[in-house]
């Protein structure tokens, strides 16, 4: 009876290791997995981070040219809006003193003449 116990046992000790051979092998293609897994992960946002900087940094490329252009450019609007102004006030005042189209329409030429050329300079 002892015999067949012991036999009964070891059967089930045999069974036993299958079974935690079975699930050590199981966890370690799980881990192994997880692994895999993490380390992509981790590349992945590493490679998102790259891009997230590189975008980062066209944008403030783009924004100092912007500023650059804004700042070069805004003194040279300031200019064009005084002359335009000027051509106004010159038309008004050639209108009041002397009421022929003809006057005004040279002296208004010329003046755009003269903002069409410093566009033209800026430009």
């Amino acid at each position: 009876n002892l015999q067949q116990t012991l036999a009964v046992t070891n059967d089930d000790l045999k069974q036993l290791r299958k079974t935690n051979n079975d699930l050590q092998n199981e966890y370690n293609r799980t881990q192994f997995e997880l692994d895999t897994i993490e380390k992509k992960f981790s590349t992945d946002i590493d490679e998102r981070d790259f891009q997230i900087n590189q975008l980062k940094k066209k944008v403030q490329e783009q924004d100092n040219k912007l500023n650059t252009f804004y700042e070069n450019d805004a003194p040279k609007e300031t200019d064009i809006n005084r002359l335009r102004t000027e051509i106004i006030s010159l038309e008004h005042e050639a209108k009041k003193k002397v009421p022929s189209a003809e006057v005004t329409r040279d002296i208004s030429s010329n003046l755009r003449l003269e903002v069409q050329r410093r566009d033209d300079v800026y430009n």
